[in-house]
């Protein structure tokens, strides 16, 4: 995912569910200036990229990686 686009809003955050079958590659990689609001559930590695942040909670069953460059947390 990546653009500059929000995803979601305080007011109307949504929830989105990652789960692809078994042995497949489950990645989760959010780049550009986007923000998004909501719950993320990745079944899976996640990957913060540039100056995107998570707004409300991130849940990974697999590693969480962080090469953002932004001016404050990527996951608040």
């Amino acid at each position: 995912m990546s653009g500059n686009s929000q995803i979601g809003t305080v007011p109307s955050p949504v929830a989105m569910v990652i789960d692809t079958p078994d042995g497949s590659t489950n990645t989760w990689n959010m780049k550009g200036t986007a923000d998004f609001h909501g719950i993320l559930v990745t079944v899976g590695d996640s990957t913060l990229t540039r100056t995107s942040r998570i707004h409300g909670a991130l849940y990974c069953s697999g590693t969480i990686t962080n090469k953002g460059n932004g001016s404050c947390a990527e996951i608040n």
